[in-house]
């Protein structure tokens, strides 16, 4: 990182915000901000004129990309990230500096506000026999982030713990194991980013389904966001079943540091 950039302590963050203004309101853009996860840093915490947010793989640039800060932040990049839309400037500058090794993705942002909680609640009874769906505790927390289909579950936390005191999910048991679940992957004030997977094993049986149901009714039930977006047809698709519609479709630049 430039030895003009700063960390940005999580109680200053806020100062960013404005940095934000004319930025679309993606969920992590607001848990790094209001200091739930995440990293921040800019060029000074008082009068920033530049920043960068990082959270679980994606990153966001934000200000002035024409002054000398912003190249020493895109430069900063060492891992491979998936870059979310800000500004053209911001997308010109890591063109420029990445070229052959950018690729473009698209993705889309749902919006959960015509749900219906007993059409929702209706994929709960779909659970195949043998399979038992349940919430998410410490000892399930402490399994999870020990395989790696369901790390992405936990990460953004600081410990299991830290997950079921901040986070909710819920998962998939079958003869002992979890076997699928859905979770949230991030929080902000008032709503959740929600994740979802399966053991390549047991795939195609619905248990994702069930596991994202039981999070959304839990999600409606206590007025929490149960905020969903994905590049992956299978999750665009049960998006679509559970009543969610398309709020954005917009696209985002994975550089190959």
């Amino acid at each position: 990182m430039s030895t003009n950039i700063i960390q940005v302590p999580t109680d200053k963050r806020y100062k960013l915000k404005n940095l934000f203004n004319d930025v679309y309101e993606f969920p992590m853009i607001n848990s790094v901000l209001e200091g739930y996860m995440g990293n921040a840093w800019s060029d000074s915490i008082d009068n920033p004129s530049v920043c960068q947010l990082s959270l679980s793989g994606y990153t966001i640039f934000a200000g002035d990309s024409k002054c000398p800060t912003a190249l020493g932040l895109v430069k900063s990049l060492t891992n491979p990230v998936t870059v979310l839309p800000s500004s053209p400037y911001w997308s010109e500058l890591i063109k420029v500096q990445y070229d052959s090794k950018i690729s473009i993705i698209t993705r889309h942002d749902f919006t959960p506000d015509n749900l219906n909680y007993e059409h929702v609640k209706g994929f709960l009874s779909k659970l195949p026999e043998g399979f038992q769906v349940k919430p998410m505790n410490v000892e399930i927390a402490k399994k999870l982030q020990k395989e790696e289909w369901s790390e992405d579950f936990i990460k953004n936390f600081k410990s299991p713990e830290d997950f079921c005191k901040r986070g909710v999910g819920y998962c998939i048991i079958h003869n002992g194991n979890i076997v699928s679940g859905a979770s949230s992957c991030s929080i902000f004030a008032g709503g959740i980013e929600i994740e979802i997977d399966t053991n390549t094993a047991f795939r195609g049986k619905g248990l994702a389904t069930t596991a994202a149901a039981a999070l959304i009714l839990y999600c409606l039930d206590n007025n929490i966001y149960p905020s969903w977006d994905s590049s992956n047809p299978v999750s665009i698709g049960l998006a679509l079943k559970f009543g969610y519609r398309i709020k954005k479709t917009y696209q985002v630049t994975r550089i190959n540091c």
